[in-house]
């Protein structure tokens, strides 16, 4: 039996059939538990997809494998839905919206409102894992109870020190932090009580694993995995949360921060915004760096009512590779971003650049801005395949976290 108790400290956005009622669930929890799975199967199986799938199948289930061989159970869970502003409720900041969590939040958040409820935080519950005897053992590789039990434990000490359940996981929200860690009744972890003890459990995560070198097909850890710490803590999560979406919104506006700013001067984001410009009234033969936080990267030109759509052409959505956490350490918390470099687009996908039409509100609905030029030209762009592998634009903007790996 693994027991893994957990707590929830940023507002966590996650529903059933209905996204829009707040919910603790368990595929939720078990989707998530099941990515951290795939994230470590990479160094496991040596970035062998076809391993990786089969031994997928035979613990999380598959047509091929039948049912899933993890059974969870949520225990003592306090889950409350709310859906008050909480971005206008940071301390200190009581008649002003910290935009840094509205940045962060974007979906749940739009413009300034919340789309959806979401759970309160702390959220503490308590999950029970049970590994189902197999009745088979005819695949080439198979798996016995107990190392299923050790890489599900892997899995969860993974979700706890980077991850998060729900929406705008990527970003923050949901962080999951694992308080303790039982299995058979043996304690395997416990959740570090200060900044120290948190760099000795990310540093001992890590020293566990033995990393595939080379760019994985999917987001998950090798050897050119980096993980920071944000430079500030806080005794509140909401604060620390603001402050980090504040600061990635700075260097990605290139504003506030002047080595930032120094920055896009050298011809980085101003470049950006230049050729986004030009990209709404004619063919561009390049596309923006900041793409690679994630796709699609739109821009919306206050001024001209205009917006440009930036996405991969049969692609329209690529995860962002950085992963936001905020982690409580005793009476304080700390942020923790992980950047997983992976194969940002299929091979051969060309990213694909094309205004949009603007939108106005008119009552409760939003209609086209009439005279918005339809016949806008698209460009189709080869992606940066240097960058695509390195990363470096984000690798800038962690140059002011503290690097732990």
């Amino acid at each position: 039996m693994i027991e893994a108790r957990f707590t929830i400290v940023t507002p966590l956005f996650m529903g059933g059939a209905d996204p829009k009622v707040p919910e603790l669930r368990v595929p939720g929890i078990k989707g998530a538990l099941r990515f951290w799975w795939r994230a470590l199967a990479w160094s496991w199986c040596g970035g062998d997809l076809s391993r990786i799938r089969d031994l997928e199948g035979q613990i999380f289930g598959s047509t091929k494998n039948g049912q899933s061989r993890v059974i969870m159970d949520l225990w003592g869970a306090n889950a409350e839905p709310a859906n008050d502003r909480f971005f206008e409720k940071c301390q200190g900041k009581k008649r002003q919206k910290c935009q840094g969590l509205i940045y962060l939040g974007y979906g749940p958040i739009d413009r300034g409102e919340l789309t959806r409820g979401y759970l309160k935080t702390p959220l503490d519950a308590t999950l029970r894992i049970r590994i189902r005897p197999t009745r088979s053992n005819k695949a080439p590789e198979h798996y016995d109870e107990s190392e299923i039990k050790d890489q599900i434990s892997k899995a969860l000490i993974a979700m706890g020190l980077f991850g998060g359940l729900g929406a705008r996981s990527r970003r923050g929200f949901g962080s999951f932090n694992l308080t303790e860690l039982n299995v058979d009744g043996k304690t395997d972890f416990k959740c570090p009580g200060g900044l120290k003890e948190l760099e000795a459990s990310i540093k001992r995560f890590f020293e566990d694993l033995d990393l595939y070198n080379g760019l994985p097909e999917y987001t998950a850890f090798s050897s050119d995995t980096e993980v920071c710490l944000f430079e500030n803590t806080s005794a509140d999560s909401l604060e620390l949360l603001d402050m980090v979406g504040r600061a990635m919104m700075a260097y990605r506006l290139g504003t506030k921060k002047r080595s930032w700013k120094a920055f896009v001067k050298s011809g980085g984001f101003e470049k950006d915004t230049e050729l986004a410009k030009r990209a709404l009234n004619s063919k561009v033969s390049e596309h923006p760096r900041r793409l690679f936080f994630g796709l699609p990267h739109n821009y919306h030109f206050k001024n001209s009512k205009k917006n440009l759509e930036i996405r991969g052409k049969n692609h329209d959505r690529r995860a962002s590779p950085l992963l936001i956490h905020v982690q409580r350490l005793g009476t304080e918390y700390a942020a923790v971003a992980a950047l997983m470099p992976a194969r940002f687009l299929p091979e051969g996908e060309k990213i694909l650049m094309r205004a949009t039409e603007e939108k106005e509100e008119t009552g409760d609905a939003r209609v086209p801005v009439v005279g918005h030029p339809r016949s806008s030209p698209k460009s189709c762009v080869e992606l940066d395949r240097n960058e695509a592998e390195e990363f470096t634009v984000i690798k800038d903007f962690l140059k002011s976290w503290q690097k732990v790996i």
